[in-house]
């Protein structure tokens, strides 16, 4: 199976003693760069890479400098294997990246027949050991090329790894140091480079090379942003225009039998356009994430001076990027939450939740923002026994959500009160606030997707909408309730009724 660049992803694996990173999963070929800056986070990537391998009877290739190949070995030591028993038993093959490189190289390139008759026979006779797995290789000879200017050598070695994966079951990580890539004419080898890979494994930290690169990074992300809208907007109008050929059938050929069929025919389109919306939603949300973390990354790197001395000017220009950064990820977080609600994707654990908990668990969050705002706040503490039937987790969404709402809409020297009440087999958290308060032509809409009250007044809160359709939502799904009574210019009162937990 040839491996394609479409399906490069980065990982994502928690850290293992240290800054190891799982690489592996099931796929049948795997071929993933490590960049690194320290031998000693190399040294721990490959020996976990390498140490799970052998613990699920899959063979190891290491192509290595010596200095390497000896942190790994005493890594793997370190962790109770036995070395000369693996090597003895062919579960271990270790051999010297330079002299490997040479072996195959042709007038400063590698020669493809000769990088197969050196390599193939490595994975062959590992894979000859009775009940051996697929075979997990490591090696830097690219980063040898690399390293010695030759970038084109480095790109057709890694195209020569892939085209052997069209015959030979392997997994591999290559590793490359990052102290090549400093420059900013290294910026298409490295885009080459990913690309000839299906993951991309982050390194213990990530140095931005230079402005103009960001620029160009931002441009990418408003672009993609902006489709993103566009395409949005062409689905809704494509699923008005399915509603109302939808509603014009049924009422023309209600009587007839072929009239329903095909009525029916123009409702299960009208869903899967809106299947279609919401899954499109996810994904792009999903990968406008990516660049996204990625500038908040470079930008923090250059704040505390990795590139050098920072001038005024420009620390508070990395701050306007990293509030952008900040501000674009959560209106993509709120869209890629409401995306998996309209999916059915959101599952809840019900479980017994303290009420009163709960509330001074999410004010502790949203407290430092009443303050900076000067808003007063107050809560009348409920009984402490008062206990829900909910998900915990989801409960602290609405809640933040509603507190974030209240403290946005209302203006300095406000107010915002949160109270408690029980109704039978009922529990009511009431969030009021002296803000801005909504029309009364407005209340019918409020818990809408995507809408604002006043897109002028708005248009200085953070926000796309989405916040109280999703807490309305996520209310629903726990069985319960989201309500709201507004006065215009006096303020609101935003009401979450949910069931109480039975007493044992």
């Amino acid at each position: 199976m040839r491996l394609s660049s479409s399906r490069k992803t980065t990982e994502g694996a928690k850290p293992r003693r240290g800054g190891g990173l799982s690489i592996v999963d099931a796929n049948p070929h795997r071929h993933a760069v490590q960049f690194y800056e320290s031998a000693e986070f190399l040294v721990r990537s490959v020996s976990d890479y390498l140490h799970a391998g052998l613990k699920a009877n899959e063979p190891g290739i290491i192509i290595a400098t010596p200095e390497h190949r000896d942190g790994i070995a005493g890594e793997l030591t370190a962790r109770g294997v036995d070395l000369a028993s693996i090597r003895a038993r062919g579960m271990l093959t270790e051999l010297d990246a330079h002299t490997t490189l040479q072996s195959f190289m042709l007038n400063g390139n590698p020669d493809g027949t000769r990088f197969t008759a050196t390599i193939a026979p490595l994975f062959e006779a590992a894979r000859r050991r009775p009940g051996a797995g697929r075979v997990r290789a490591y090696g830097e000879m690219v980063n040898l090329l690399w390293c010695e200017g030759n970038g084109g050598g480095a790109l057709a070695l890694e195209s020569l790894w892939n085209r052997l994966s069209d015959t030979h079951e392997f997994s591999l990580l290559c590793g490359y140091g990052l102290e090549r890539f400093d420059d900013a004419a290294d910026a298409a080898i490295f885009s080459a480079i990913c690309a000839e890979h299906t993951h991309v494994v982050p390194t213990e930290r990530y140095v931005e090379r230079d402005e103009s690169s960001r620029l160009v990074e931002i441009s990418l992300l408003q672009q993609r942003a902006q489709a993103l809208e566009s395409e949005v907007r062409r689905r809704e109008q494509l699923e008005a225009t399915l509603r109302t050929a939808l509603s014009e059938r049924e009422r023309l050929l209600s009587a007839e039998r072929s009239a329903r069929s095909e009525a029916e025919q123009a409702r299960r389109l009208a869903e899967q356009a809106n299947r279609a919306k919401s899954e499109f939603l996810a994904i792009m949300s999903h990968e406008l994430r990516t660049p996204l973390n990625a500038i908040a990354g470079y930008a923090e790197l250059m704040e505390i001076g990795v590139q050098g001395p920072v001038s005024t000017g420009q620390r508070e220009a990395l701050e306007r990027i990293q509030r952008s950064q900040r501000h674009l990820l959560g209106l993509i977080n709120q869209v890629l939450n409401y995306a998996r609600l309209e999916t059915g994707n959101v599952r809840y654990a019900l479980t017994d939740v303290p009420l009163d908990a709960m509330v001074r668990a999410a004010e502790a969050l949203v407290f430092p923002q009443m303050q900076a705002r000067g808003l007063r706040y107050s809560y009348a503490a409920c009984d402490a026994t008062l206990v829900l039937r909910a998900d915990g987790e989801k409960l602290q969404q609405i809640m933040l959500n509603l507190l974030t709402n209240a403290a946005k809409f209302t203006d300095r020297g406000g107010e915002i009160k949160v109270e408690t009440e029980v109704a039978g087999e009922l529990a009511r958290l009431h969030v009021r606030d002296t803000g801005v308060g909504i029309p009364p032509d407005k209340l019918s809409l409020i818990f809408d997707p995507f809408v604002q009250v006043d897109s002028q007044y708005t248009r200085t809160r953070d926000g796309v909408g989405l916040g109280l359709a999703i807490s309305r939502d996520l209310a629903r799904g726990m069985g319960g309730e989201l309500s709201v009574a507004s006065t215009l210019g006096v303020g609101s009162t935003f009401t979450l009724t949910l069931p109480r937990a039975s007493s044992r």
